[in-house]
């Protein structure tokens, strides 16, 4: 029972995530939905998602280069 629910977990965090994603491509290519930077987030993202904002996460960005390793050519 523990792996399904850890199954399911995982495969819901991928699907926030993707549509996540997807928000801040659409929000690249059109100018809408607004995002906005943060550093420190908390109760604010809340409203700023109540307002249709994009919360962006440049840890969260850098970490994803990282890992991905193609951070280092835009450092360069």
């Amino acid at each position: 029972m523990m792996s399904e629910y850890r199954g399911w977990i995982h495969q819901r965090q991928k699907e926030l995530m993707q549509q996540w994603y997807a928000r801040l491509d659409e929000s690249a290519r059109t100018g809408w939905p607004p995002a906005i930077c943060l550093m420190i987030s908390g109760n604010c993202v809340e409203v700023l998602e109540a307002f249709g904002i994009v919360p962006i996460y440049p840890e969260v960005n850098a970490l994803q280069l990282a890992i991905r390793h193609q951070s280092l050519e835009p450092i360069l």
